[in-house]
C-alpha cells in the first residue's frame, strides 16, 4: 500500500504581482496602481520606523530591525499595505485571511490593529482626512472657495449588542437595525471636509448636529433633507426641501423646488457611496472597539478623497496635481 505525502503550498499576494493588473488591483483595494504607489510614498517611512522598533503585535522589540527576516510574511511596506486595503475593501472574515496568508487569526488581528494607524496617519499628512472638529472646519471653510455645502448622516449596520439597553440605543427606526451614525459634510466636488464621532443609531440626525454645535461662518449656504427640520443656524442660509404637511398635499411648485433641490444633494450621496466602496463600512462590521470603528470610517472618508483628487480619474474638476510614482 503506497502511501502519498501531499506537500502544502500557501500563495500569499505581493503588490508587485498584482501592480500592473489594474483591473485587479481596484477590485481588491479600492486604489489604481499610481494612487496606491502614491499612498505607499507616505506610508512607507511610517511602516518602516514603526515596524524597526516594534514586532507585528506591537510590542516593543530588544533590538531594532534593520531589515527584512527570511521567514517574514510581509517583509515590504507594500506587502503590508495591499494587506490592511484588501481587509478593508473586502471585509472577508479574519480566519480567511490567516488561511490566504498561512497565519493565525490572531496575528491578523494584531496586524489590523497595528496598521491602521499607520494608514489613519499617512492620509492624515497628505491632507485627505476630514475635519474632526469645530475649529478645524471653522478654518478649513474659511479658505474654500466654495459658498454652498451639503450635509447629510449616514448609518452602518453593526452586530446586535447582549444588553438590552445597550441594544435599543443602537437600534435605529430608519434602518430597522442595530446601527452606527455619522455626519457628514461635502463641498461641490464631492469631497468629504468634515466628519463627526461615532454615535449610537438611535440618535435623531437634527440632534447629533445640535450635540456637534459646530459653529458655522457666516453667509455660507447648507444643502440638507427633512431629517434636519428645524436646524437653522444663525446667518446661514438653509436649502432644505419642503416636507409634505400633514393631511394635506404639496402644491405643484413645492414638488418641482423639491426635485430641484435634490438633484443639487445627490453631491452628499454621491460621497456616502464613495467612502462605502469599502465593504468594511457597507456591509455588518464585526469589530465590537468604538475606536476602531471611528478610525474605519475615518479611513474610508479619506481614501474616498485621495480617489476623488486623483489626476488619474476624470470625476473631479479639482484634481490635486500630485506627482504619480
Amino acid at each position: 500500500m503506497h502511501t502519498h505525502e501531499v506537500s502544502y503550498f500557501c500563495f500569499m499576494l505581493r503588490y508587485q504581482d498584482i501592480r500592473n493588473n489594474e483591473r485587479r488591483l481596484v477590485g481588491l483595494t479600492s486604489l489604481k496602481s499610481a494612487e496606491f504607489d502614491y499612498l505607499l510614498s507616505h506610508f512607507s517611512p511610517l511602516c518602516e520606523g514603526y515596524f524597526r522598533y516594534h514586532t507585528y503585535a506591537g510590542k516593543l522589540r530588544k533590538i531594532p530591525k534593520f531589515g527584512p527576516q527570511s521567514d517574514e510574511k510581509f517583509p515590504e511596506s507594500s506587502d503590508k499595505l495591499l494587506f490592511l486595503l484588501i481587509y478593508l475593501k473586502n471585509n472577508a472574515l479574519q480566519e480567511f485571511h490567516a488561511a490566504y496568508y498561512d497565519i493565525s487569526q490572531g496575528q491578523v488581528s494584531n496586524l489590523v490593529r497595528v496598521l491602521m494607524p499607520l494608514l489613519d496617519q499617512a492620509l492624515g499628512k497628505m491632507g485627505f482626512r476630514p475635519c474632526r472638529d469645530s475649529q478645524s472646519l471653522k478654518n478649513q471653510l474659511r479658505d474654500h472657495p466654495d459658498r454652498v455645502f451639503s450635509q447629510d448622516a449616514t448609518q452602518r449596520p453593526i452586530g446586535r449588542k447582549v444588553d438590552y439597553e445597550a441594544q435599543k440605543e443602537d437600534f435605529s427606526g430608519k434602518s430597522k437595525d442595530h446601527t452606527d451614525k455619522n455626519h457628514l459634510l461635502c463641498d461641490d466636488a464631492s469631497q468629504i471636509l468634515y466628519l463627526s464621532p461615532t454615535y449610537e443609531g438611535s440618535i435623531h440626525d437634527k440632534a447629533l448636529l445640535d450635540e456637534e454645535n459646530i459653529q458655522w461662518l457666516p453667509h455660507i449656504s447648507l444643502r440638507q433633507d427633512t431629517g434636519y427640520q428645524g436646524y437653522a443656524p444663525e446667518n446661514v442660509t438653509i436649502i432644505q426641501p419642503t416636507k409634505k404637511p400633514r393631511g394635506t398635499e404639496l402644491t405643484d411648485a413645492q414638488k418641482q423646488q423639491n426635485k430641484a433641490i435634490s438633484k443639487e444633494r445627490v453631491i452628499i450621496e454621491n460621497a456616502i457611496a464613495g467612502l462605502k466602496r469599502l465593504r468594511i463600512l457597507k456591509d455588518r462590521i464585526r469589530h465590537k472597539c468604538y475606536d476602531l470603528k471611528d478610525q474605519i470610517m475615518c479611513i474610508g472618508c479619506a481614501l474616498h478623497n485621495l480617489r476623488l483628487t486623483s489626476p488619474v480619474r476624470s470625476y473631479n474638476p479639482r484634481t490635486l496635481a500630485w506627482a504619480l510614482q
